[in-house]
């Protein structure tokens, strides 16, 4: 198993949809509509709240949740998304699950 890393940054307090609007925008999401079955954009959120701290890391699984959580995350932006045979998102929810690395 590769040890999951996870590096972090402040911001000023902005919601967390200015932050996904401002990413999908940057990124161009809508360009990768339709390429492949992959998630872009957000795909595990609950309630709207303020964003303080932000972690980045490559995998979304379990140990890069647990990193996040303890380096007190309020946003996870991850390069690869949660595998699985169809990719869902889970949004409005509290989300209590197990992804493997």
């Amino acid at each position: 198993m590769v040890e999951q890393k996870v590096s972090t940054l402040y911001t000023l307090g902005m919601k967390r949809s200015e932050i996904v609007a401002y990413l999908d925008v940057y990124l161009g999401l809508e360009s990768f509509e339709g390429m492949d079955r992959s998630l872009n954009g957000l795909v595990v959120g609950g309630p709207e709240k303020e964003v303080r701290k932000v972690a980045f890391a490559v995998d979304a699984c379990h140990a890069t949740f647990e990193k996040a959580i303890a380096e007190g995350a309020d946003l996870l932006i991850v390069h690869h998304g949660s595998t699985g045979v169809l990719p869902c998102r889970l949004l409005g929810h509290t989300i209590s699950a197990s992804v493997p690395c």
